[in-house]
């Protein structure tokens, strides 16, 4: 991992000195931060005005929408800087940047060193790996949210460490870790099935398997209570969400055949999901195309043989991340929210492409000189958007690519460019080393 430090610090470094406040989506978890620490209630009646992010309970209460677990998370760190605060006073920007570094960027930064020292062990080039590092820590939406509190940082961090725990067979600890991720974002439970599965697929016989999947199981128990508890409290049941008590704002006034309280349909909208692979305004196609370049080339690694032939951690590995975005996807497509609203990308699948950047490094070594360059030119591309997205600091819907452009433009013509030229930097020293691990690997 140790060739690989400088990245994790780069990393770091954008995380903490390039903070996005986020709008009102980060200020309703920021409410329930309040309110625990202030209040020691769940509800967030004093501080609705903050945010439309909100669900009005049957007990006439309002409290966050959102999934729990950051406001969880962030309770202490609130109490002992919130206190005392006013309603009407808005958490300050530091505060905010302070909690999205810590509690998101930080345990982010430990999954991917975990992440790579894994591949170190199974023998994994140091261009494989820089591949990885890259990929997860600049080249995906997720880490775009790193220093912003949506959540999605938090979820997608304890996601790769779970993920890593598995094939690394702590099993208990993953179910732990893949708990605290579910916490974070709900959609991340859609992603349980493949991890199990997983568990499954990496056993010698069937006794041990079964073994397997309970100690992944036993590991999710504590986080598991905590999730029925609180929605028990808030909204009558232990696996009530708040969208069912969604401010009306967000609900479709006439819901589509076979839709969940007017926002999440049974079948995907398949304009949608065209939308989500190669669509301009959120596709992965225009903001992480490598993941695209990877997925066809999972599928034939996984029809020529070569993950059976590279283990069962490798084929636990495609299990996971293959189904766990088709899942996603399948979701995503059917909620009348798709587009994540002001967002840099996809941000409902978001917690799954860190993985593929493990995967990414897993089989680097496998593709021949075209493959890596079709994998090269895909990351630069998020590269490169990561570092406009970063500089112009800003999140807003719409075409990505002409508005970051646009952006970047008036935001150096106007003498303000601190932001590009501190990226041109890091990003400038990141294709010298990422130049000479391609040069490293061509065939002389």
């Amino acid at each position: 991992m140790r060739p690989f430090l400088p990245w994790i610090v780069a990393f770091l470094f954008l995380c903490a000195f390039f903070p996005q406040e986020g709008g009102v989506n980060p200020l309703s978890r920021f409410a329930a931060m309040r309110a625990l620490a202030t209040e020691q209630v769940l509800h967030i009646d004093p501080y609705v005005s903050w945010t439309p992010d909100w669900a009005k309970a049957p007990d006439g209460h309002f409290y966050s929408n959102k999934a729990p677990g950051p406001m969880l998370l962030g309770a202490p760190l609130a109490w002992v800087f919130d206190r005392g605060r006013a309603a009407e006073e808005l958490p300050a920007p530091g505060y905010r940047g302070a909690v999205s570094f810590f509690l998101q960027a930080v345990p982010f930064a430990i999954a991917v060193a975990l992440a790579l020292g894994w591949l170190g062990a199974r023998g994994v080039s140091f261009a494989g790996r820089n591949f990885a590092a890259l990929a997860m820590l600049f080249g995906n939406t997720s880490a775009l949210y790193m220093s912003s509190y949506f959540g999605h940082g938090s979820a997608a961090a304890f996601l790769l460490g779970a993920v890593v725990a598995v094939v690394g067979r702590r099993l208990a600890l993953a179910g732990l870790l893949f708990g605290v991720s579910v916490l974070c974002d709900y959609g991340v439970a859609l992603v349980g099935p493949p991890l199990l599965g997983a568990c499954w697929l990496m056993a010698e016989d069937p006794r041990d398997a079964r073994r397997q999947a309970l100690r992944f199981l036993a590991g999710g128990v504590l986080p598991g209570v905590v999730f029925g508890a609180y929605h028990w409290a808030c909204f009558g049941g232990p696996f009530t969400l708040p969208m069912k008590f969604q401010n009306p704002e967000f609900v479709e006034p006439v819901a589509r055949s076979g839709q969940i309280w007017g926002i999440i349909g049974l079948l995907p909208d398949f304009k949608t999901l065209g939308e989500l692979l190669v669509g301009s305004k959120r596709g992965i196609l225009f903001t992480q195309p490598w993941v695209l370049v990877l997925l066809p080339a999972l599928i034939l690694e996984w029809g020529k043989g070569g993950w059976k032939e590279g283990g069962r951690e490798d084929r636990a590995l495609a299990l996971i991340a293959g189904t766990g975005l088709s899942a996603l996807l399948w979701m995503n497509s059917g909620f009348n929210g798709w587009h994540g609203g002001s967002s840099v990308g996809p941000r409902y699948l978001s917690m799954i492409f860190p993985v593929f950047g493990l995967v990414a490094g897993l089989v680097f070594d496998r593709f021949g000189c075209k493959g890596k360059a079709l994998l090269w030119t895909g990351l630069g591309v998020s590269l490169v958007f990561y570092a406009l997205v970063f500089a112009t600091r800003d999140l807003l819907p719409g075409a990505l690519w002409p508005h970051f452009l646009r952006l970047a433009i008036e935001t150096f013509a106007a003498g303000t460019g601190r932001n590009l030229l501190v990226l041109a930097l890091v990003f400038g020293w990141a294709a010298r080393k990422v130049s000479m691990a391609i040069l490293e690997l061509t065939p002389k």
